[in-house]
């Protein structure tokens, strides 16, 4: 709340968030008209998005989501970025948890701890995730479609024909 906490609605973060707060900002209370209409549609302009009750946990949800693209969907590391995120939402804000547990499902890995997802999450396992990621790149080689060896062929001629290239340009540039 302290980082992205709007001060006045949705967040409230002028009173730390608490929810009473009928007696003090009631909107049909005389003291509302102190404020003018230019600082009225500066306010109105600078609306959370979206526009609920913290609402800056939705948006840390997403650049989760977005980290969790960076990962391996096989490692654990990438279903504990989800877990966590959907911890954030899952009791205020359901609906938007239930894509990530979902995308979880779809691309990920099973973990032992999948029943808790977004109520006990354990740390993200990055440097495993790392080595997940390494391994998976060359198991793209080994790949029975062929495309690995397809990708190894191409590698190779480019570098040969690089090698080659070279060479002819040297033996033009040393005189005879």
């Amino acid at each position: 709340m302290e980082l992205m906490g709007y001060e006045l609605e949705p967040d409230f973060a002028i009173v730390d968030g608490y929810y009473v707060l009928n007696d003090w900002l009631d909107t049909d209370h005389e003291a509302n008209t102190m404020v003018g209409d230019e600082e009225q549609q500066r306010k109105n302009s600078s609306q959370a998005k979206p526009n609920v009750r913290f609402h800056y946990r939705l948006l840390a949800t997403e650049h989760a989501s977005k980290a969790a693209d960076l990962l391996p969907r096989s490692s654990q590391a990438f279903a504990a970025v989800l877990c966590e995120a959907s911890r954030w939402i899952l009791v205020r804000e359901p609906e938007y948890a239930k894509p990530l547990y979902q995308r979880y499902l779809r691309e990920g890995s099973y973990v032992s701890w999948g029943k808790q997802f977004g109520q006990q999450c354990p740390a993200p396992d990055f440097q495993s995730a790392e080595k997940r990621a390494w391994a998976e790149h060359f198991n793209v080689l080994k790949h029975p479609s062929g495309k690995g060896i397809l990708i190894y062929f191409c590698l190779l001629t480019l570098t040969v024909g690089l090698v080659w290239l070279f060479l002819k340009r040297k033996r033009r540039e040393t005189p005879a």
